[in-house]
């Protein structure tokens, strides 16, 4: 369930840069690396001051990871935090987990009795089931008594910013109502209960899928177009879809337009999606897919495998003589034909035709617009329930509604887009709620990114320079992951392919600093590659050896952190 999507999101094309050495990119690099002392949490702040001048007056500092079982990664982030409350006055702590989950934590940050072991467990993630999360939770158990003990108003709070899992947010919701609203209370659990009954693996969606010949397209780009209409198209898209499958199970590349696809009641359209296919790929797919509630015809498909017309076996792409190789599995919700009443060229299209369900059960999509049906009905009701419960705890509900929500529509569409956009939601409705708050995220740096559809893109959409995203690189070691058959275990980290950051950064001769990147120039012979597509190590909680993807550092993050080497995260015993 949990950062899946760093292997196949972060995937990228583009050429990479074939050697970092020259001698202006290595001038540039030793002029701007900002060398600090360690990255134990507890040491003095002297060798921050660059880390300081990046922070500057911004209102969000993010803090990533290149794996999400990095020890001395999370230690450095540790001593970060540390150095961003005490120095700085930032005041709430972020991490990518649950929000709802993590209020117990922050009541014990606060001084509440507690186990800080089950607590941060209660989180759900392993990821953040190590000694160097609860070292950094205990710090600020200490911190908050120490500044309550002198009298000052400084604090930290701990907050998450996630919604994977509906749990406590239904929980929460569902016992305020009881207190103060028996007659809702009684609707929402009847909504609550069947939003869970539909389980979060059978989306309302319907999607061909055919083979192509890997080895008459690899190496080639890939280029998959066609002519879509749809018709009162509601809660999702039509489109196009093809993915690369790498060799040991993490997808190379992928798209699905669903960003880009109609919606709605829409006319016959050329649409067009392309991918490059990799050496080490070990299958390419491509179909049609159809998601929400409405109908939608698909016609005029073709396929070109660099500059060359490509035509499958079976492939039937004007459907004058049947649907050839579009077939559908069998669903209750969707199906598919060959029509004569509709078509962009000749007379025939393939049409998909949604057909709701009739014995009252609810699929992921209408448990996502019923949830979202819940929260719209309790903000509507947001001056009563304020006032029988007071203002604070109201808020808290309706943004336990609004996780739920969130919740449900990752499930209905488990693309990156939704969680990321929703997460990003959760940080903004924290900055509104504290308008003289300062937060810090503790998040993998795909999540904190400012590329399309991340969460840092929403952020730095919203809050411009008052945000920055800060990565995290190393050149070698071990990580902490989960591998399929294994369980959780400790993996090497895989030696810095030429031409990559990561080679360039070992090079630089110091095992620990920060680079501020918002001084690269497109363009330049020192820093210009900043900005080009360049391999990049990225490994979220699954363990593979796919680890590095090609992205313009510059154009996704504001400063990089190097590791020289790095150790796998420990667990809490």
């Amino acid at each position: 369930m949990h950062h899946s999507f760093v292997a196949c999101a972060i995937a990228l094309t583009g050429a990479c840069a074939s050697s970092w050495a020259s001698d202006e990119q290595a001038q540039w690099l030793r002029q701007h690396a900002a060398p600090l002392a360690g990255f134990e949490a507890g040491a003095a702040f002297d060798d921050l001051e660059a880390f300081g001048t990046l922070v500057g007056d911004a209102r969000v500092v993010a803090l990533g990871e290149c794996t999400h079982g990095s020890r001395e990664v999370f230690q450095m982030k540790h001593r970060l935090v540390e150095y961003l409350a005490k120095e700085q006055g930032f005041t709430i702590f972020s991490i990518e987990a649950n929000m709802p989950e993590c209020r117990p934590i922050n009541d014990y940050v606060h001084g509440a009795a507690g186990n800080v072991v089950e607590l941060i467990r209660q989180m759900y993630f392993w990821t953040w089931s190590t000694e160097s999360v609860r070292d950094m939770v205990e710090w600020m158990r200490m911190f908050n008594a120490e500044e309550k003990t002198r009298g000052t108003e400084r604090s930290i709070d701990f907050t998450g910013m996630d919604m994977q899992v509906p749990d406590f947010a239904m929980r929460n919701v569902l016992a305020f109502l009881e207190a103060h609203d028996t007659e809702e209370h009684a609707r929402v659990r009847a909504t609550y209960e069947r939003a869970l009954s539909a389980g979060g693996k059978s989306k309302e969606y319907a999607a061909t899928a055919n083979a192509l010949p890997v080895d008459d397209v690899r190496g080639h780009r890939v280029t998959y177009s066609g002519q879509i209409k749809t018709s009162v198209l509601v809660g999702g898209h039509a489109g196009l879809w093809m993915r690369i499958d790498g060799p040991d199970g993490p997808s190379l590349g992928f798209e699905n337009m669903n960003t880009t696809g109609p919606r709605g009641d829409t006319e016959w359209t050329s649409y067009e999606i392309a991918l490059d296919v990799p050496e080490e790929a070990v299958g390419v797919v491509v179909g049609l897919i159809v998601t929400g509630r409405g109908d939608a015809w698909f016609d005029d498909l073709s396929i070109r495998v660099g500059m060359t017309a490509y035509e499958p076996e079976g492939w039937e792409p004007s459907f004058e003589t049947g649907p050839g190789v579009f077939t559908l599995p069998t669903l209750r919700t969707y199906e598919l034909s060959v029509t004569d009443n509709e078509s962009a060229v000749g007379e025939k299209s393939l049409f998909v035709h949604h057909m709701p369900l009739a014995d009252g059960s609810m699929t992921a999509v209408q448990a996502r617009d019923a949830c979202a049906e819940v929260s719209e009905r309790l903000r509507k009701q947001r001056g009563s329930l304020a006032e029988a419960a007071g203002a604070e705890a109201c808020e808290r509900m309706l943004r336990d509604a609004e996780v739920v929500r969130m919740c449900m529509a990752s499930r209905a569409d488990s693309t990156y887009t939704v969680r990321d956009r929703s997460m990003a939601e959760n940080v903004l409705w924290m900055l509104e709620r504290n308008p003289e708050a300062r937060i810090v995220l503790w998040a993998h740096s795909g999540h904190n990114a400012k590329g399309d559809g991340r969460m840092g893109n929403t952020l730095h959409e919203a809050l411009g320079e008052d945000y920055i995203s800060v990565a995290f690189a190393t050149g070698g070691g071990t990580y902490t992951a989960a591998k399929s058959g294994e369980g959780i275990g400790e993996h090497p980290l895989m030696e810095p392919p030429v031409g990559s950051y990561d080679e360039a950064f070992a090079e630089v001769g110091h095992d620990l600093f920060l680079l501020d990147l918002r001084e690269a120039e497109k363009g330049s012979p020192g820093s210009g590659w900043f900005h080009e597509a360049t391999p990049w190590r990225a490994i979220g909680a699954i363990a593979t050896e796919n680890q590095y993807f090609n992205l313009a550092l510059r154009e996704w993050h504001d400063a990089v952190i190097w590791i020289g080497k790095t150790t796998a995260s420990k667990p809490l015993r």
